[in-house]
């Protein structure tokens, strides 16, 4: 006997089920199906959130975006008002006399300066710029100030030179003057004595004598300085000899006048600078 003649021999030659077992099965078999049909939504909304997830965590692990900090300074734009074009006025000839006897004024008192601009107005028959004399006064003025500031701003791009000692007792000290595209270098040298002060507990100047101002000796002999005066002033305590020296360059058969002032400085321990 084989195996499948056994497996007959095992079941009933009849299989009969009532309504109530059938209602049964048929309860059993849906049950099962919606417990299968139960998990999709289940696992859609794992999935969904997931995918939420791995978002968000790549979201947070993007690196922002770089910030470079220079501490190079920004581009100042600097905004200034167009300056009024002048208004040239119809005048006169007494009128032109008179205006142009002030703009003359305006010019000695630019040239009382001595800061080393050379200006100058051409004939009058020559003169076409006819504004208020005001107006002009305040352009002279204006190339003062703006000469003066130029000649500060190229004097502190040097490196000051090292006071010299001569072998006399004499001290000098090298500044620079600025003639209009010229920055021109002059050695001051004069005689200083210093004391100790009981009443300010250290020592200052007491006196300032043969002050002069000479252009170097590798200055070309063409280019020539003459010093025409100079004025000593003790401030600060006598710790400071301020001196205004004037004089008048000569530079290619051209002669321009020029005034500056130079600091000599005692230290509490007698050292000039």
């Amino acid at each position: 006997m084989n195996i499948k003649q056994e497996l007959e021999n095992t079941l009933p030659p009849t299989m009969t089920m009532t309504e109530q077992e059938k209602l049964a099965i048929r309860y059993r078999i849906q049950q099962s199906t919606k417990a299968k049909n139960s998990w999709k939504p289940v696992i859609a909304s794992i999935g969904a959130l997931l995918l939420v997830a791995i978002l968000a965590i790549t979201i947070v692990t993007k690196p922002e975006q770089e910030t470079i900090h220079t501490s190079q300074p920004q581009e100042e734009v600097i905004v200034t008002e167009e300056k009024e074009p002048d208004v040239i006025l119809t005048l006169t000839d007494e009128e032109k006399k008179r205006y142009y006897a002030q703009y003359a004024k305006s010019l000695e008192w630019v040239h009382a300066q001595k800061v080393g601009l050379q200006v100058s107005l051409v004939p009058i028959e020559e003169y076409n710029r006819w504004i208020d004399p005001q107006v002009f006064d305040q352009e002279a003025k204006s190339w003062v100030t703006n000469h003066l500031a130029i000649e500060q701003e190229k004097i502190a791009a040097i490196s000051p030179d090292p006071i010299m000692v001569n072998s006399d007792g004499r001290i000098t000290k090298t500044t620079y003057v600025y003639i209009p595209a010229i920055l021109k270098t002059l050695e001051v040298t004069g005689h200083f004595t210093t004391a100790y002060s009981p009443t300010y507990g250290r020592y200052i100047f007491t006196s300032a004598s043969d002050i002069s101002a000479t252009k170097p000796y590798y200055v070309p002999s063409q280019q020539k300085w003459q010093q025409t005066a100079y004025k000593v002033s003790l401030i600060d305590g006598g710790r400071t000899y301020r001196i205004y020296i004037e004089g008048f360059f000569e530079i290619a058969g051209g002669v321009t006048e020029k005034a500056f002032t130079i600091e000599f400085h005692c230290d509490e321990n007698g050292t000039i600078s």
